[in-house]
């Protein structure tokens, strides 16, 4: 009987507390007037398949309902659901920009041949730990080390 309980949590709460105990006893008299295990096998699956549909048909009502409560709702204060699909959709927008540029930025692979040779270089000064080197520091300077094969700068 735990079984067909937890089976019955497919039903809304409401729906549960209201016709839950029945159903369970109605349930349990079935299973006890059954007689032989494919009896009671066949008993299990049909009322898998009996909550099973049941219960979407009753979720779908419930669903329903709240929609047309929904759009009655809407339809009476146009300024209000003017903002709210005006809102709904910047924010889709505004999803799909960030996402865009975090696949570009994050997930594919740079534009380069052998991205992963690339290496930053950086200079000290007084004061900063970290600073770029400039394009004329990059001009008159040569590979600091030998297993540079070619210094340029990226292009930005």
């Amino acid at each position: 009987m735990r079984l067909y309980r937890l089976l019955l949590h497919l039903y809304p709460s409401s729906y549960r507390a209201d016709y839950g105990d029945e159903m369970c006893a109605d349930f349990e008299q079935e299973l006890r007037l059954s007689s032989g295990a494919l009896a009671k096998m066949w008993l299990w699956l049909a009322a898998i398949v009996d909550v099973v549909s049941n219960a979407a048909a009753v979720q779908w009502q419930i669903a329903r309902r709240d929609i047309s409560y929904s759009l009655r709702s809407l339809k009476r204060s146009p300024g209000f659901t003017i903002t709210a699909l005006l809102l709904i959709t910047i924010g889709i927008g505004a999803n799909a920009a960030i996402f865009t540029l975090a696949d570009f930025v994050l997930v594919r692979p740079l534009p380069f041949p052998h991205p992963e040779r690339l290496v930053e270089i950086w200079e000290q000064h007084r004061g900063y730990s970290h600073m770029e080197l400039s394009p004329p520091t990059i001009a008159t300077s040569r590979p600091p080390a030998r297993r540079l094969t070619t210094w340029e700068p990226i292009p930005t």
